[in-house]
C-alpha cells in the first residue's frame, strides 16, 4: 500500500495517510511497557484496502461495526470514511485509548466514530447492535481463544460476520492457528477471503453460523 507518511505537530510521531484518505499518527514508545497497538502493522494496512476495493467486501452503508484490539484505529477509520453508519474502535491496553481519540479526531470523523477501552478477557464485554466485527494484528502471542471468545461473544444473531486480518509470521502462528481451532469448537464458519485469482487476501471471514472450515 502507498502511503504518504511525516512528522505529527512537530514531534517524532509518524504520521501516515493511506490511499484511503484515512491519516493514523502512530504513538511514542511507552516507557514502562511495551505497546504493539501504536504502530501501524500489515494486516491492518491489508484489511482497509480489503473493504476499500475488493469485489466480496460488504457494502458498509448504514452499519454498525466494532473494531476489536484497534490500537490506532485504522481499520475502524477506513470503515467509517467508507460509509458506515458508526463505528466503535476498542481495546484493552488504556494508554492507547488517547491515540484513538487523537485519529478519531484528526480525520474529522467524531460523528460516526467512537474509541473505549474493551477487556476480551471480560465475559460481558458485549457492545449491542453490531452488524460487523473486525480485528487485524492481534494474533501475535498466546493460543487465540481469547480472542476467538471476544469474537463469538458479539456474534450473537444471524448475519453477524467478522473479519480478521494478521500478518503472516511462519515463526509465530501459534495463536492464528490456535485461533482457527477455537472458532471451529464454537460452530463459527470460518472462510479464507481470496482475490479474484484466487489468491488469499490474509484475512478470515466468520459469519455467524455452523458448518465446515473452508478454504485451507
Amino acid at each position: 500500500m502507498e502511503s504518504e507518511s511525516h512528522s505529527s505537530s512537530g514531534d517524532d510521531r509518524l504520521c501516515t495517510t493511506t490511499d484511503e484518505g484515512v491519516a493514523i499518527v502512530e504513538g511514542l514508545a511507552h516507557s514502562e511497557k511495551i505497546l504493539y497497538g501504536n504502530i501501524l502493522w500489515e494486516g491492518a494496512l491489508s484489511l482497509s484496502k480489503f473493504f476499500a476495493t475488493s469485489p466480496v467486501a460488504p457494502n458498509l452503508k448504514g452499519k454498525s461495526v466494532l473494531e476489536l484490539g484497534a490500537g490506532t484505529g485504522l481499520v475502524g477509520l477506513t470503515m467509517a470514511r467508507l460509509g458506515a453508519r458508526s463505528v466503535c474502535v476498542t481495546d484493552n491496553q488504556p494508554e492507547l485509548l488517547p491515540l484513538m481519540e487523537k485519529n478519531i479526531q484528526a480525520n474529522g470523523l467524531s460523528e460516526s466514530v467512537s474509541a473505549r477501552l474493551l477487556d476480551w478477557s471480560n465475559n460481558e464485554s458485549c457492545i449491542e447492535g453490531i452488524d460487523l466485527v473486525v480485528a487485524a494484528d492481534v494474533l501475535y502471542e498466546h493460543d487465540g481463544s481469547h480472542f476467538c471468545g471476544a469474537v463469538a461473544r458479539q456474534l450473537q444473531r444471524e448475519g453477524q460476520e467478522a473479519f480478521v486480518a494478521n500478518h503472516h509470521n511462519a515463526d509465530r502462528c501459534q495463536a492464528t492457528l490456535g485461533f482457527i481451532r477455537s472458532a471451529l469448537k464454537a460452530k463459527l464458519r470460518v472462510e479464507r477471503l481470496e482475490d479474484c485469482h484466487g489468491h488469499s487476501l490474509g484475512s478470515l471471514k466468520l459469519p455467524r453460523a455452523g458448518g465446515p472450515f473452508s478454504g485451507g
